[in-house]
């Protein structure tokens, strides 16, 4: 399968971009986060155990930044909210994995 270099590219901006966006911001009830792009658009996916309207507000929050990190590209960004842990078949459907918490039995 060929990889398109421009694609490449534009995820890899929109990783660091994300994660730029994401510093300070993430609560602990986010068990992981995923970003899917693609040509003209940008998707985040939260999962989530705890309060799923702070996470809403929280994503609403790394939207804000990463919109603005982003100019002048201005990628359509939407967010999916999951309950509970991604599954182990994530990459399937959910993207490029950019964050996932430790638990505490994982020291």
């Amino acid at each position: 399968m060929e990889t398109d270099p421009e694609q490449v590219d534009r995820e890899n901006r929109y990783v660091l971009a994300t994660i730029q966006a994401m510093l300070r911001l993430i609560p602990p009830a986010v068990r992981a986060v995923a970003l899917q792009a693609g040509a003209n658009d940008l998707r985040l996916r939260f999962w989530t155990d705890g309060d799923e309207a702070e996470v809403t507000e929280d994503a609403d929050d790394v939207v804000f930044e990463l919109e603005a990190l982003l100019l002048p590209e201005n990628p359509r960004i939407s967010v999916e909210i999951h309950r509970g842990d991604p599954s182990v078949d994530f990459h399937k459907f959910a993207g490029r994995m950019i964050y996932w918490a430790k638990t505490p039995d994982s020291d």
